[in-house]
Order: C-alpha cells, then sequence, then structure tokens
C-alpha cells in the first residue's frame, strides 16, 4: 500500500513540474521581462538615492561654509552662497534653512523690509510645519511699529504651533501699548494656558503678577 501512494505522490509530483514547465514555456517572455524591469526599477531606485544622499552632502558642505562666513563677517560671501542654495534648492531642506538664514541676516542688519519679505516668503513655504510659525513671528517681530500688521502676522500662527505662546505676549505687549491692560493680562494668561515655558514662562508670570491686582 505505501509503494502504491508513494507512485500516486511521484505521478503527482510529475504532473505539478508539468505543468509550471508548460506556463513558464507560455509566459517565459513576459516572466523574464519582469525580472529584468525588477532589477532595472531596483538599480534606478538605488542610484536615485545615492544621489540624493550625494546633492544633502553637498547641499550641507555648502550651508555650513555660509554660515561660518556669515559669522566671520562676509555678509556678501554668505549671501551669495545662500541665495544660490536658494534658486537651485527652493523646496530643499537646505533652501528653506538657507532662506530662513537670509532672513535673518538681513533683520540683523537693520533691513527689516527685505527680512519681512523673505520671512513672509518662508512662511509661505512651510505651510503646516513649525518653519511657519517662527517666520510669522519674527515678522510680527519686525512690525510692531505697526500694530494691526504685526497682529496680522500673529493671526496666521496656528493655534497648535510651538511659537503660539511667543504669539499670544506679544498680542499681550501691543494690546499693553495700546492702553488695554485688560486684555493684555489675558494674553499672558492664554499664553501661559498654551504651554510657555523656559524664560517666556518667567517673563509671562513676571507680568502677570505685576497686573494680578488690578483684574
Amino acid at each position: 500500500m505505501a509503494q502504491i501512494d508513494n507512485i500516486f505522490e511521484e505521478i503527482d509530483e510529475q504532473m505539478d513540474a508539468d505543468k509550471a514547465q508548460k506556463f513558464y514555456d507560455e509566459n517565459k517572455v513576459w516572466i523574464i521581462g519582469g525580472l529584468v524591469l525588477l532589477f532595472v526599477g531596483l538599480f534606478a531606485y538605488v542610484a536615485w538615492r545615492d544621489a540624493l544622499i550625494e546633492k544633502s552632502y553637498r547641499l550641507s558642505d555648502q550651508f555650513m561654509q555660509a554660515q561660518t562666513l556669515e559669522a566671520g563677517g562676509d555678509r556678501e560671501g554668505a549671501k551669495a552662497i545662500f541665495t544660490k542654495i536658494m534658486s537651485e534648492n527652493s523646496e530643499h531642506g537646505y533652501g528653506i534653512m538657507s532662506l530662513l538664514s537670509e532672513a535673518q541676516a538681513l533683520a540683523k542688519a537693520g533691513k527689516k523690509d527685505e527680512a519681512i519679505a523673505n520671512f513672509e516668503a518662508l512662511a509661505a513655504k512651510t505651510s503646516n510645519s513649525p518653519m511657519q510659525g517662527l517666520a510669522l513671528l519674527n515678522a510680527a517681530y519686525l512690525t510692531v511699529d505697526d500694530a494691526n500688521r504685526a497682529k496680522g502676522f500673529l493671526a496666521k500662527i496656528s493655534p497648535t504651533s510651538s511659537f503660539r505662546p511667543h504669539a499670544l505676549e506679544l498680542e499681550g505687549l501691543l494690546l499693553a501699548k495700546a492702553g488695554d491692560e485688560k486684555q493684555a493680562f489675558a494674553r499672558y494668561q492664554e499664553a501661559m494656558q498654551a504651554g510657555a515655558s523656559g524664560k517666556l514662562h518667567q517673563r509671562l508670570q513676571a507680568r502677570i503678577e505685576r497686573l494680578a491686582g488690578n483684574y
């Protein structure tokens, strides 16, 4: 009985092998073509990935060079590199960082209008990211002499942004400057509730304590 079972198993195996061979013979062009495409796609992906890594390394070196020049007082040299990175890689992370660095350098040099334009461009490029809140906050700081414009920037900062507590503090300062200490007090409290920490927390606590007796 065991021998008969073995014979049936051998027959089944042979039939399966014949079916497999027949399937291969009928579809070998598609099978070989598919394998070729698979390997070509794999090699292309590896080449693309390596190119991206090489590009990131190159941009990193350029960005660090620009920062070194900026720190050493070579504004024009740094600007040339930042501008090149931004023009050729505007959507890349280092393109975004270059735009931020250039905006900060312009602000430091007292070129407010140019700095604000760069911060606005940065905010537009970084929608729904922490960088957007930072850009809008910086633009607001540079426009404190125009309260309505500053408030416009602050209003665009997302309620979930990590920079929201800073925005609420600045809004409170603008209200206090306009003589509305009651609303300023409310903004400081809101900023505390929004998760202010560190030096910001200390500043807000001092402002609230100073106004607490009045409200």
